[in-house]
């Protein structure tokens, strides 16, 4: 398992280079068969995980049950715990359409702290591509695919069209936001130009 999620981070990481420049058309096919492989090969990671996770639960759920009824209320609250714990990892249905709506301009002031361009790479690692946020809820990658944003209380949720889904930290911090990616990587993004 660890070595198909390190294989799926090093073909991830591996996209982002290709973004700078305009692709021909031959080599973006080639890119965008790459990219719907990866997108297929994390469904399947994440409806595995899933399946385990919830086999957890239903094995769980009866011992913590158990224990509860012996009198080991400390073996039941750890039980409990993991139970807890596992029930946060869910994801959370996004009410119909949350997501793909625009963030309407000037709802949040925090907007602002946005617009412009950032050169967005891996934590730790070298600046791979641009982004850039607009006024309409849009982002533009540097080849001008697109996906969308939303401000959700201190946080700036980026979903893209195949699936992956980046949250960054709010507010920026010298200019730099920090996050994830819902395929693995911990991202950076720093403000390069001001809209």
């Amino acid at each position: 398992m660890r070595m198909f999620m390190l294989l799926v981070l090093m073909l991830s990481m591996s996209t982002a280079f290709a973004e700078e420049s305009k692709m021909p058309p031959d080599a973006q096919k080639v890119i965008d068969k790459y990219e719907k492989t990866v997108a297929e090969a994390k469904k399947m990671y994440d409806t595995a995980v899933a399946k385990a996770r919830d086999q957890a639960l239903k094995d769980l759920k009866p011992i913590q049950i158990a224990e509860t009824k012996k009198g080991n209320l400390d073996g039941a609250m750890l039980v409990k715990s993991k139970v807890d714990e596992l029930t946060a990892e869910i994801p959370k249905p996004a009410a119909e359409g949350d997501l793909a709506k625009p963030l309407p301009p000037n709802t949040d002031p925090r907007v602002t702290l946005l617009l412009g361009k950032w050169k967005v790479g891996v934590v730790g690692g070298p600046f791979l591509a641009n982004r850039e946020f607009r006024e309409n809820g849009v982002i533009a990658k540097s080849d001008n695919s697109t996906g969308k944003y939303l401000i959700e209380k201190d946080k700036v949720i980026v979903t893209w069209p195949y699936g992956v889904i980046d949250t960054f930290r709010l507010p920026p911090k010298n200019g730099v936001m920090e996050g994830s990616s819902t395929n693995g990587l911990q991202m950076r993004l720093e403000k390069i130009e001001e809209k």
